[in-house]
């Protein structure tokens, strides 16, 4: 297993190898997010079933299978600064491109929490579990809310005052 788990640890640490492959598929435009459906020649996935496949495309049988052997949470830990980086900025999830806006409209704000769920989803995709996208948004939702409420305690008691906390 650990044979297996160095060449994913490499392909997951490397942002910089899965650039070319997000730029292969052509560009197609979607009437329900309009937004560019390319950003320098990168094409943008429309919904979280649009992304999946296209990091399907990017990963070979041994990397799936690799992938499958690991938990959800494995996974997404190694994932998170690698692929998500990779996701994040190729997919203009930092500047509003229609993927962002997809998971806007779902109420999700931040780019690291849509790569999140995009990583999850891919993951429960390769292992066969529903991909349960009500519930993801709804647990960062509800951790955001938490988020919210310990900056504003945390505020009050410090004396700041800002549109967060008035």
């Amino acid at each position: 297993m650990k044979t297996l788990l160095f060449p994913l640890l490499i392909l997951l640490l490397c942002p910089v190898a899965i650039y070319g492959a997000l730029s292969e598929p052509e560009p197609v435009r979607d009437a329900q997010f309009p937004g560019p459906d390319s950003i320098n020649g990168v094409y943008i996935p429309m919904d979280i079933h649009d992304a999946i496949r296209e990091i399907d495309g990017m990963m070979d049988e041994t990397r799936k299978h690799e992938i499958t052997g690991m938990t959800q949470e494995e996974f997404t830990g190694l994932a998170h600064l690698s692929l998500g980086i990779g996701l994040r900025n190729e997919w203009g999830l930092w500047s509003g491109s229609r993927l962002a806006e997809y998971f806007n409209g779902l109420g999700i704000y931040h780019p690291d929490n849509m790569s999140g769920i995009i990583l999850v989803s891919y993951h429960r995709h390769l292992t066969g579990k529903p991909l349960k996208i009500k519930k993801q948004v709804a647990l960062y939702k509800k951790s955001q809310k938490k988020s919210d409420r310990r900056y504003r305690r945390s505020a009050r008691e410090n004396g700041v005052r800002d549109g967060l906390t008035e």
